[in-house]
């Protein structure tokens, strides 16, 4: 990963404030999965890799470039506002092998031998080698089923792998799949200060996260989606020992990406409809002596606006409604809480303390499609602790600590290992209870 950044800024005191400037980033990834099985056969391995039943080898490269630039103006001493923007070009490439080797259960009534060249190449699945390119531009499984030839397959573009299934092909080679994206983002923001202890906020700011490239080869490229947000906040101390802040918020959240376990037990990454979400959030903080209470929560109602489909706009039988307008949307708990109390005392040239931390977050779905959430159940609702004890010396640290203290096997999420073979349900739970003993030193 690369990244570079110039960023040019005015004197902080100065009435009129801007800070501008360029961003560069290359990121290269290389993914790397091969599904072994002891004594698997030749004839069912992937070209290359006896006992691999799946092998994907493909690289990957994100470009991303933005100028940037905001600008800040005390209307008064204590009001400022503040405007600034981002004009962005994203670029990422996905090139590469990914799947099986053959599968001669795919054409059975066809009646030819399965000795094309190279061996164990010809009528694959479509998701393997027999979706490699030839020199004509045919798959390897359009030029056998054709009656074609099949002699002519092309250098892998990525080393390792066996040929090449995820690219573009042109006549002078194959290149890498490719999706690209421009625009602009912006940000306002007016803030009021009546005190040094009061502090109130508007902002009105637009993101985007870029778009990508499938992992299958034969599933079209997911584009960027964006994020609009409105929120009003209040952040105060009061009396010294009592800070406390709020906020309320809507987010408007166009053409939102959405995953899902696909054939072959594929992630796919598609753009949905367009969501709304609505929620609030408070924390507060008390101190007082050698004790220090911490508490927060927050609400969100976050429904799509629009009908989910495979491929948006929704219609046609082929492609059915898989959740309605209105659909809450997944891994999203309306409510969460939070409470921590922290008690320190001296204790000869040492400083003593005891912690105690409650956390709660209610239900949520765990897949957005109806049928799909049926299926899998609703994540539970549930409440975790956390308590500690420890001491702290001339820079040392000594802590006594037990997570998750009640062995709550909370449900992070729930997923189905294969989407069209099976309906059983996996689920991912916390940690469980974890007591251990920490020691640390300051240099």
């Amino acid at each position: 990963k690369t990244s570079q950044e110039l960023r040019v800024a005015s004197p902080v005191e100065d009435r009129f404030r801007i800070v501008a400037g360029a961003f560069y980033q290359r990121q290269t990834n290389a993914i790397f999965q091969d599904y072994q099985i002891a004594n698997l056969g030749t004839a069912v391995s992937v070209n290359g890799s006896p006992g691999t039943l799946w092998l994907t080898k493909q690289e990957r490269v994100d470009k991303d470039y933005a100028m940037f630039g905001e600008a800040s103006f005390d209307i008064l001493p204590n009001l400022t506002a503040t405007a600034g923007g981002r004009a962005y070009i994203y670029d990422n490439s996905l090139i590469g092998f990914y799947g099986f080797g053959r599968n001669p259960a795919v054409d059975p009534d066809d009646g030819r031998s399965f000795s094309a060249s190279p061996f164990n190449a010809a009528a694959s699945s479509q998701t393997g080698v027999a979706g490699c390119y030839l020199a004509n531009g045919q798959t390897l499984q359009q030029a056998y089923l054709g009656g074609g030839d099949t002699s002519t397959l092309l250098p892998a573009a990525v080393s390792g792998s066996p040929c090449t299934n995820l690219a573009t092909y042109t006549t002078t080679g194959l290149i890498p799949k490719r999706t690209q994206g421009q625009g602009a983002t912006y940000r306002f923001n007016l803030t009021f200060k009546p005190s040094d202890k009061v502090l109130a906020y508007a902002t009105f700011s637009r993101g985007f996260r870029p778009g990508g490239i499938n992992r299958r080869g034969d599933v079209a490229p997911y584009a960027a989606d964006f994020l609009t947000n409105y929120e009003l906040g209040l952040k105060t101390t009061l009396f010294d020992r009592l800070r406390f802040n709020a906020a309320i918020y809507q987010q408007a959240w166009d053409k939102f990406q959405f995953s899902f376990l696909g054939l072959n037990s594929f992630t796919i990454i598609q753009n949905g409809p367009n969501a709304r979400i609505r929620g609030a959030e408070a924390d507060a903080n008390f101190s007082t002596g050698g004790l220090s209470l911490t508490a927060a929560a927050s609400y969100t109602d976050a429904k799509t606006r629009n009908d989910l489909c495979a491929k948006q706009p929704c219609g046609g039988e082929q492609n059915p409604v898989l959740a309605a307008r209105g659909t809450r949307l997944p891994i999203t708990p309306r409510f969460k809480a939070s409470g921590t109390a922290r008690y320190s005392v001296p204790v000869g040239t040492a400083k003593a303390y005891i912690q105690g931390l409650v956390a709660h977050q209610s239900s949520a779905s765990a897949d957005i499609r109806t049928f799909q959430a049926g299926t899998l159940g609703r994540l539970k609702a549930y409440t975790t602790a956390n308590a500690s004890i420890g001491a702290d010396l001339s820079g040392y640290t000594l802590e006594l600590f037990v997570q998750n203290l009640w062995d709550e096997r909370a449900q992070l999420s729930r997923f189905q290992q294969c989407g069209t073979c099976s309906q059983r349900t996996y689920i991912v739970s916390s940690t469980p209870r974890t007591i251990g003993l920490r020691a640390g030193a300051k240099f």
